[in-house]
């Protein structure tokens, strides 16, 4: 399973880092090596499906915030 968690575009629109969570774990290289390889049909859906004079460019980051606010609610869950 992968889910985009969050995008942080910069001030320029130039750049953009898309967060990813991924489940299992295990599989992150893969799924990242797969999504560097679809980054060209990626942009073009978003050049279809939105109201961007000009598209960013793409970069696609596990996102390491999601597995410690996991691991905190697991913590929690033990108290």
């Amino acid at each position: 399973m992968v889910a985009i968690t969050h995008i942080d575009i910069s001030q320029d629109l130039k750049f953009a880092k898309v967060f990813v969570s991924v489940f299992p774990e295990s599989e992150e290289e893969g799924v990242l090596r797969k999504l560097a390889e679809l980054r060209k049909e990626f942009m073009q859906y978003v050049g279809k499906h939105s109201k961007f004079k000009f598209l960013p460019s793409f970069e696609f980051i596990i996102d390491e915030s999601e597995k410690k606010r996991a691991g905190v609610e697991n913590l929690l869950k033990n108290i």
